[in-house]
């Protein structure tokens, strides 16, 4: 599965994190290091398999935890407004 950024939502990495901002919705969000990673590997359309290769191998987790990781944030995103529908 692949995901992308809601065509309103503007992202700025900052050090280790990144900063979102949802333009229409007037919202700003910020994700931690993982986080990050992973908004970034979803804006480049990376698929759930990839994403989840390049958290294992990144951050030198199991693949169980980058998949939990990864669907947990992208649970939050949707409820945010911040993935495209």
């Amino acid at each position: 599965m692949t995901w992308r950024p809601h065509p309103d939502v503007v992202g700025r990495r900052t050090d280790q994190a990144v900063v979102l901002v949802h333009v229409s919705a007037n919202q700003i969000f910020e994700l931690n290091e993982t986080g990050a990673r992973i908004w970034e590997l979803i804006s480049q359309g990376q698929s759930s398999t990839d994403v989840v290769h390049a958290l294992t191998h990144e951050f030198e987790i199991s693949e169980a935890r980058a998949h939990e990781q990864l669907t947990a944030l992208v649970q939050a995103l949707n409820a945010a407004g911040l993935l495209a529908p």
